[in-house]
């Protein structure tokens, strides 16, 4: 007589984790520029109201690379940029991302369990450094001028988030999540309103605590 096989559950874990977490960023604007890799590194707590539902936030350090056409740069009122036609412009950001994000994961595997997530991130600017490509008024050739600003900027839950994973686990209360990710503008940041979308990969250390039997 054959015995029923026993499914294997996902352990009764404690409802607070803290995960540790570095990833890849690539940002563009309307699709139109290839630019380098960004890179984010953070700290995220989470409380699961469930084995399947549960809320994250933290605080992500995060640098980005962009490049868009002239158009999509509102220069400051005043400044030199906003008196040039700009062509286009190349730039780099600094800054804090706080997310707020709700996730849901299926199953209930021992060996690894999937997950999607969505909410909202508020992005809090330190620095923003800009190379403005605009034709010279005298002799019509394009040439550069370079614009570094420690702005300050705060953008409170403006951008939209999306992402899904899985997460393996690595021992007793550790696991490796591993999640590409979409994060897709609400309104402009920086000194020039961009309407900055950023696609990436993130991987997390995760500690949760197993609950003592």
């Amino acid at each position: 007589v054959k015995t029923p096989a026993v499914k294997q559950t996902a352990p009764s874990r404690k409802k607070i984790s803290l995960g540790l977490v570095a990833g890849v960023d690539v940002s563009t604007v309307k699709f139109r520029y290839a630019s380098e890799m960004g890179y984010n590194f953070g700290l995220l707590g989470g409380y699961h109201f469930s084995n399947r539902w549960s809320f994250h936030t933290g605080v992500i350090y995060t640098k980005k690379n962009y490049k868009m056409d002239g158009a999509d740069f509102t220069a400051p009122k005043g400044s030199p940029a906003s008196y040039w036609s700009l062509k286009t412009v190349e730039g780099y950001c600094h800054m804090w991302e706080v997310p707020l994000l709700v996730r849901y994961s299926f199953g209930n595997k021992v060996n690894r369990r999937f997950f999607a997530s969505t909410g909202f991130s508020s992005y809090f600017m330190t620095r923003e450094n800009y190379d403005y490509y605009y034709p010279s008024p005298v002799t019509g050739q394009i040439v550069m001028r370079n614009g570094s600003y420690y702005s300050g900027n705060t953008h409170l839950l403006s951008i939209a988030h999306l992402s899904a994973g899985f997460e393996q686990p690595v021992g007793r209360n550790l696991s490796m999540q591993f999640e590409p990710y979409a994060k897709i503008p609400l309104a402009g940041v920086g000194v020039g309103s961009v309407k900055l979308s950023s696609f990436g990969f993130n991987v997390t250390l995760q500690y949760r605590q197993s609950k003592r039997k």
